[in-house]
């Protein structure tokens, strides 16, 4: 067969393989329950020895529990996360990003240092479930929290604006900042300034941070800016496992937003380096953003990635002819499992995402959006 026609024939089995679907059974979010979610509500990356839970994770799996209408699953996880990585309470206290077995055998934070994506992600969360839950205790939790992020996670740095620290701690050098590209997810964003300052100036001077960085063609996993001198760009400097998840979430914004519009010419290099296949696309491991230079073959966390930020129906089938193929590891692909579940489960239709940020599972229908 020829590789035109393997490459039409799979893209066409991915649009039936990864149709929209009505809500219903998730059973790639079964799966990961199933494989990563214990009794009580802690997410479990086997991928480290350690059986680490992050606070990433448990940030993840509250927004999962909106969309699959779990809130008895929402409660469970964060109680688990309340308790363990935030003293008991995420109203006073930023919650320890890196939990698991320590080097005496022992169970609990390996690390106390907060990760300030999953700060706010959980900030969202609360949010979110308070309308679609009718909770709105867990909308004054989230204002408490986010009070905390502003306090101890927002820096004001001179040539850029107001920033957001990846950490409170080791993210601030002499005269300047370390930042990740990946922990502004504009539609998150865009949902926290409607509260108001700071987040309005976070929003924006976070866009116009993403549509810089240093001129570079791709977006690095890790970025340092230093006054009077800009951005700083490593030589190894390299797009991978963090940075994919710009693409990520620029694809995740309502497709008839400008602002998203600019942010994929913005970033649409990463399309010309897609390697076809008679299966589908192969997306690098790791670019080299100062040359633009890639190696390896990214596993399904990348292809998912640029699954929602691909326009092109061709490319878009198959990228859905890859994922459908593709063989998750249940035990140890905790990535892979995560950013599957946001790209596919917006594929399906199982969630979008309003004009400012709000998350809109299937379930809760249209009127229900503020």
């Amino acid at each position: 067969m020829a590789p035109l026609v393997r490459a039409l024939l799979g893209a066409a089995l991915g649009l039936l393989a990864l149709q929209p679907l009505p809500c219903g059974a998730w059973a790639l979010w079964d799966e990961f329950k199933s494989a990563f979610l214990s009794e009580d509500g802690r997410v479990i990356d086997h991928s480290d020895e350690r059986a680490i839970t992050t606070s990433e994770g448990q940030s993840y799996a509250l927004i999962f529990s909106i969309i699959a209408n779990e809130p008895a699953t929402f409660d469970l996880i964060l109680g688990w996360t309340e308790r363990n990585l935030a003293g008991g309470s995420l109203s006073s206290a930023l919650p320890a990003w890196l939990w698991g077995r320590r080097e005496d055998g022992s169970y609990g934070i390996i690390d106390p240092n907060s990760a300030s994506d999953s700060d706010l992600f959980i900030a969202y969360a609360l949010l979110e479930a308070a309308r679609a839950f009718g909770r709105a205790d867990y909308a004054g939790k989230a204002q408490e929290l986010l009070g905390r992020v502003a306090e101890r996670e927002l820096a004001e740095v001179e040539g850029l604006g107001l920033m957001l620290l990846p950490g409170p701690e080791g993210f601030r050098h002499g005269g300047g900042v370390t930042l990740n590209p990946s922990y502004l997810p504009p539609m998150l964003l865009r949902r926290l300034a409607a509260l108001g300052e700071p987040w309005e100036r976070l929003y924006r001077d976070s866009l116009g941070f993403l549509l810089d960085l240093g001129g570079q063609r791709f977006p690095p996993d890790w970025i340092s800016f230093v006054d009077g001198e800009g951005y700083q760009v490593a030589e190894d400097s390299v797009c991978s496992y963090n940075a994919l998840r710009v693409y990520l979430w620029v694809g995740m914004m309502p497709s008839g937003d400008p602002l998203r519009k600019e942010l994929v010419e913005r970033f649409s290099p990463i399309l010309g380096l897609l390697a076809g296949t008679g299966t589908g696309p192969v997306a690098p491991e790791r670019i080299y953003t100062k040359e633009g230079r890639a190696e390896g073959q990214a596993p399904a966390s990348f292809h998912a990635a640029l699954l929602p930020f691909v326009d092109d129906p061709v490319a878009k089938g198959r990228l859905r002819a890859f994922l459908s193929d593709y063989r998750y590891d249940r035990r140890r692909g905790y990535y892979d499992y995560v950013i599957s579940l946001f790209a596919r489960g917006l594929d399906e239709s199982r969630y979008r995402l309003g004009p400012g940020g709000e998350l809109l599972p299937c379930w809760l229908g249209a009127d229900q959006a503020p």
